[in-house]
């Protein structure tokens, strides 16, 4: 059987609205095309890695071609539609506050709207993204008509990290995932020129994959306890020890992070 992940290596992916459509090619809509080479929502033994690229890569093309598109963006890094607060009116208002209202509740609808028909271009965005095969298992989905009906970017940009991540319920590829993120990890070093802050960038992401795959480090409940028996916690709730297994991961990443960093700079 031929080997997906080498085939994906001979031919980079160019999401589908960004592919030339004729001679008169939008001189915009090539320079996306290129920006998005070689990224895109497939399943692999990479896929995890490059989601996240491609959607860093995407959050860059929202807030620079969509209107107000950091709101967007906030919303595509919750996964779930965020509303701003609307305005309220001070009790016993005076003319002014009333004014200062009315602006701002203009101001406010004005915004939600935008944000919506954002959010509802964005889901074209996302399925151009995807190859056939993610494609497919989206439109296989149980939810699939309830959420296409109403244009559910976010809805939508769930289920595919969840079948990117899980590689479509192919345990394969699952396997594949966690033993590359594990390996990440383990090769990471801080380059002898790069910037502490890029580094940190760079082990948060690979983190942030594991954390996708379930693949956790440090969280051992016997220092979790010890831990707690120092704060005078004998007997701890399953929220007290949960918390204290998260204070452990933290310290143990920590300690992993100060390793892997340039020790002959700090």
């Amino acid at each position: 059987m031929k080997d997906r992940n080498n085939h994906d290596a001979k031919t980079e992916h160019v999401p589908d609205a960004f592919k030339k459509k004729g001679g008169n090619n939008n001189n915009l809509l090539n320079s996306e095309a290129s920006n998005f080479k070689g990224l895109g929502l497939r399943i692999g033994r990479d896929s995890p890695k490059i989601y996240e690229k491609t959607i860093d890569k995407l959050s860059l093309y929202m807030s620079m071609q969509f209107k107000n598109g950091s709101d967007v963006v906030m919303c595509q890094r919750a996964e779930e539609y965020g509303d701003a607060e609307a305005p309220r009116i001070p009790d016993d208002p005076s003319e002014n506050d009333k004014y200062v209202w009315e602006y701002e509740m203009a101001d406010y609808l004005k915004s939600k709207k935008v944000l919506k028909e954002n959010l509802h271009s964005l889901y074209t965005v996302i399925m151009s993204l995807c190859d056939t095969e993610i494609k497919n298992l989206v439109r296989a989905l149980e939810e699939y008509i309830e959420f296409n009906k109403k244009l559910d970017s976010m809805m939508l940009l769930r289920k595919i990290k969840k079948i990117v991540y899980t590689g479509g319920g192919d345990n394969l590829h699952v396997r594949h995932n966690k033993a590359n993120a594990h390996i990440g990890f383990m090769d990471l070093r801080q380059e002898k020129h790069q910037d502490i802050q890029d580094f940190r960038d760079q082990y948060m992401s690979i983190k942030k994959v594991c954390d996708e795959l379930g693949l956790t480090f440090g969280r051992c409940k016997s220092n979790a306890r010890a831990l707690l028996k120092i704060e005078g916690v004998k007997e701890p709730t399953e929220e007290q020890l949960k918390d204290a297994l998260n204070c452990v991961e933290e310290e143990h990443h920590a300690i992993i992070f100060l390793y892997k960093s340039d020790r002959q700079k700090f």
